[in-house]
């Protein structure tokens, strides 16, 4: 009897009651009915998800697609310029040659009518320079017509005198240098409402100019020939050497040009401005033939662009200096002499990378084609 006792009570733990499980059951029906809702409040969330991704993908795409549209432009443009400059540097090289032609043509036209080369300013020729500091609002071009007409055989030429662009007063060039007509001049000013209480007075001989002149075109010439010299050593071939002294000489005959056109009265600054000038120009010259020529890494494109990448770092430098300078500067004498230089960067710009790249690429082209 108690071992049937006992089986029936490990039976009755084993197996649970009616009561129990359907307590079970009745617990577990909320449990399930919280799950369902969960998953389906979850369910939406990734169904937003969802859609917000393929927009964010479309955004980035459309974005992608922009930016590569733009970077193929730009090497579209670049490389139709490299292009239009791999392939056509014959016509570009002709193209300069021309503009030097021209340059020439015109200086021996004015010298042709004028019997000189340049306007000569006061300390090339001899005269007087009157500087008025004080004198902001005049006409400079009405004064220049009424003194010529007044004082036709005195040679007079007006300029402003400014400051950061604003003008600050005048300056006249005479070939007057006696006294009585340097007093004619003042009193005509005066008659015009112009204070002549602050005038400088710079007078020059006839026989000082021409000493200068003649002392500034030997310079300017020596310095030419010295540097053809030095750049002949240096390469010690005949051929490419000629190429930088040509590419040297264009730059300097075509700035020669422009400013003779502007009608600029060139003084002792300008003629070392010019001598300047010269020292820029071969600079560039000699760094693109030494690339070409001494080294033999890649092609001769890729040479001559990697010889313009540091020709046009150190030319636009420059230029904008000379830029600065021009348009900050108070001093006429140091105004001439930016403009000249800014005249020439631009020019040289052309003849060393156009003229001088192109000779010095037909050339090594025509050299290695005898070679072969």
């Amino acid at each position: 009897m108690p071992e049937e006792n006992t089986e029936k009570q490990s039976e009755d733990q084993a197996e649970p009651s009616e009561q129990q499980i359907s307590e079970t059951t009745i617990e577990a029906k909320p449990v399930a009915k919280v799950e369902k809702q969960e998953q389906k409040t979850v369910k939406p969330i990734r169904e937003e998800k969802k859609e917000e991704k393929p927009k964010q993908e479309h955004k980035n795409h459309t974005a992608h697609h922009a930016e590569q549209k733009s970077n193929s432009q730009e090497r579209k443009h670049k490389s139709w310029l490299l292009h239009v400059y791999d392939t056509k540097y014959k016509e570009l090289m002709i193209f300069t040659m021309l503009i030097l032609l021209v340059a020439i043509g015109y200086i021996g036209f004015h010298y042709y009518q004028t019997g000189d080369f340049l306007y000569r300013g006061v300390s090339l020729k001899g005269g007087t320079t009157l500087t008025l500091p004080d004198v902001p609002n005049v006409d400079v071009a009405s004064l220049q017509a009424g003194l010529s007409s007044k004082f036709p055989d005195l040679e007079i030429s007006t300029r402003t005198l400014t400051e950061a662009g604003v003008q600050k007063g005048i300056i006249l060039d005479t070939a007057a240098k006696e006294k009585k007509d340097l007093d004619d001049i003042i009193s005509a000013l005066r008659e015009k409402g112009i204070k002549t209480d602050n005038i400088s007075v710079e007078t020059v001989g006839s026989s000082l100019g021409k000493d200068f002149f003649k002392q500034a075109m030997l310079s300017l010439l020596f310095s030419f020939l010295l540097m053809a010299i030095v750049v002949f050593i240096t390469f010690r071939d005949i051929i490419p050497s000629f190429f930088v002294v040509l590419a040297a000489f264009s730059t300097i005959v075509c700035s020669w040009a422009v400013v003779l056109a502007m009608g600029t009265n060139l003084s002792t600054a300008g003629v070392a401005a010019f001598i300047m000038l010269i020292l820029y120009s071969v600079d560039t010259d000699i760094l693109l033939t030494t690339r070409v020529l001494k080294n033999k890494e890649g092609s001769l494109l890729e040479r001559t662009l990697d010889a313009m990448a540091t020709g046009m770092t150190m030319s636009l430098s420059a230029l904008a200096v000379t830029l600065v300078g021009f348009f900050l500067s108070q001093s006429d004498v140091i105004k001439q002499i930016m403009m000249i230089l800014s005249i020439g960067l631009v020019f040289d710009i052309l003849n060393t990378w156009i003229q001088n790249a192109g000779i010095l690429r037909w050339h090594m082209e025509n050299k290695a084609k005898k070679h072969e």
